[in-house]
């Protein structure tokens, strides 16, 4: 029980988050619906994802598990089917200079798909950092 709610918890937060870093992402719902949210795309992760690296074991092996991140963003793409309280449009990002290392990213449009895959990223790395700090 535990578990189940500290998960709650958590990606509850990380949607939140997400939602404010990536502004292709939008919240239209209250905060009892983030909390439904949140819980719901727990249960997806916890349930739904395992159910996808079975099916797709065999592509995992051959990538040598990179291809689990392709099932985490299906189910994060199965979640925002069943939840329309996310809006997931394309943006425009600015650009960026590393100009102490000779590094320069050019503006360009993020697309919604890239949006999907960023956010879940997201989602992931927010999860995992707060599960290994609590």
């Amino acid at each position: 029980m535990k578990k189940i709610f500290r998960s709650w918890i958590f990606y509850t937060l990380a949607i939140y988050l997400v939602s404010q870093f990536i502004p292709g992402f939008a919240l239209n719902t209250d905060l009892l619906g983030l909390f439904i949210s949140g819980f719901f795309l727990g249960l997806m992760f916890h349930f739904v994802n395992p159910v996808l690296k079975f099916l797709f074991l065999p592509i995992n092996l051959l990538t040598l598990g990179l291809f689990s991140f392709v099932s985490q963003v299906l189910t994060f793409a199965l979640f925002l089917k069943f939840f329309p309280n996310f809006q997931i449009k394309p943006w425009d990002f600015s650009g960026y200079d590393f100009t102490g290392f000779g590094l320069q990213l050019n503006p360009f449009t993020v697309s919604s798909l890239l949006t999907i895959i960023l956010s879940t990223g997201l989602i992931s790395i927010i999860v995992s950092v707060l599960t290994m700090l609590i």
